[in-house]
């Protein structure tokens, strides 16, 4: 049986991070989030100088989360089926199409059933995405790492 001394001084913070695949996983997942917080805020923003309602706020964040709820069961499935990287890609693609809707309609004042129209499609896109990034923690590395590595993807996702 080895001392706690001995245990901790093997143990690496950054065994996870040694991985290039998993390093791109990382940074691709921390600057998603940062975007996504940036894009709220704007939007809210935005929603809220031109429409001065609480309630328009209110359904920003409901129209992206029944997507995710409604369709989890269903996601969640596809990310054990298909290749989880090209769920990923694509959903990835499908917000960043959403998010240029959004901006050529902040642009142009468009309506607002057209960006609720752009959120959907975003909400729609997260649902997918999320547990495809998630199962790909497990394919970029070594089982021994695994937990090191969900530490790091948890922190990632607190951005």
């Amino acid at each position: 049986m080895s001392s706690p001394e001995a245990t901790a001084a093997r143990h690496d913070p950054f065994a996870a991070l040694r991985f290039r695949d998993f390093r791109l996983l990382i940074g691709g997942t921390f600057l998603t989030v940062v975007g996504e917080q940036m894009l709220n805020v704007a939007l809210g923003w935005e929603l809220y100088e031109r429409t001065s309602s609480p309630l328009v706020l209110g359904l920003v964040g409901l129209v992206q989360v029944l997507p995710v709820i409604g369709l989890s069961l269903v996601a969640g499935h596809a990310a054990d089926r298909f290749d989880r990287k090209r769920i990923a890609v694509l959903t990835m693609m499908a917000v960043a199409l959403g998010a240029l809707g959004l901006a050529l309609l902040s642009y142009l004042s468009g309506p607002l059933v057209l960006i609720f129209g752009c959120l959907l499609v975003i909400g729609v896109a997260r649902a997918f995405q999320s547990p495809a990034l998630s199962s790909l923690l497990a394919q970029v590395v070594p089982s021994e790492h695994f937990s090191n590595a969900a530490t790091w993807e948890s922190s990632a996702w607190q951005a």
